[in-house]
């Protein structure tokens, strides 16, 4: 998405408003589990509109192939960063394990996930304009999705 008249920065400000309210310790919990949730459907949309782009991006001659790479790279930073603690979530859920609180999930795919969506966010930085924007705010919002996440839950 190219900035245009402001809209760009528009949407970034309120995304990073919608993250701060989210650890706002005065914003009631019903609110903040809605913004939850609302961050969520919002990464799915960012990665899944960078995706959709990136099909535009990689048969365009006229970008340069470093920032094509780039831009591939923090696209599939981002959708690992998305998907690995869900499936994680979802294999502890249907192993009946998820009262034990895996500490794989803990220890080793929360750090991973976390590197992986500042990669995404900074490959998102470098990456074409047509996905700078989607890309690096989706690993914005997925850095903090991860942060948000009780550990309790897990």
């Amino acid at each position: 998405m190219k900035i245009q008249n402001g809209r760009g920065v528009a949407l970034a400000g309120l995304v990073v408003i919608l993250i701060w309210l989210l650890f706002a310790r005065w914003v009631p919990v019903h609110v903040q589990s809605v913004l939850f949730v609302i961050l969520i459907c919002l990464a799915f949309a960012m990665i899944g509109t960078s995706w959709r782009r990136w099909k535009i991006v990689r048969q365009d001659r006229n970008i340069a192939s470093w920032r094509r790479r780039v831009g591939l790279l923090g696209l599939i930073a981002d959708t690992l960063a998305l998907i690995l603690p869900f499936t994680a979530f979802l294999y502890a859920f249907a192993s009946f394990n998820y009262m034990h609180r895996p500490s794989i999930i803990v220890w080793i795919l929360v750090p991973t996930s976390l590197a992986l969506s500042l990669c995404g966010f900074l490959c998102g930085i470098l990456a074409p304009a047509r996905i700078r924007f989607t890309t690096a705010m989706g690993g914005l919002i997925v850095g903090s999705i991860i942060v948000s996440i009780p550990i309790g839950i897990l």
